[in-house]
């Protein structure tokens, strides 16, 4: 729903071919399935983090293993979630332990709200 509601027409508004681009939506077990061979430069995830914190591991697994060595994620999450015990200062935690990507937060919205959302850049450390 994200993906056809949001992204796509996201990306129509900015002038994007979205015919050009491969999309993938729906359970990390197909993407690993549909994907594992692929590198991509652009990995748009949003609500990535909507998770529980043992598929952390998992997720950042799958970044590193499908994104290109020049390639960068966008991925969007709250700071805590009230159904899951997921959010994005436990993955920019483990994103800081495993050592392979640097992180930078773009945006975040108004701290005002209960579960603020931010907006992440992820991009391979250099060496």
């Amino acid at each position: 729903t994200t993906l056809e509601c949001f992204i796509k027409p996201t990306l129509i508004r900015n002038d994007i071919a979205i015919n050009q681009l491969n999309f993938t939506s729906g359970h990390l077990k197909n993407a690993l399935d549909e994907h594992s061979q692929n590198r991509y430069n652009v990995v748009l995830a949003p609500e990535l983090l909507h998770n529980k914190k043992e598929k952390y591991e998992e997720l950042h697994d799958f970044i590193d293993m499908v994104l290109s060595d020049d390639g960068i994620v966008l991925l969007s999450g709250r700071t805590y979630y009230t159904n899951c015990d997921g959010n994005l200062p436990a993955f920019l935690n483990l994103i800081k332990q495993k050592g392979r990507f640097d992180a930078i937060i773009r945006w975040s919205l108004p701290y005002r709200d209960l579960a603020p959302r931010k907006f992440v850049q992820l991009t391979r450390k250099i060496c």
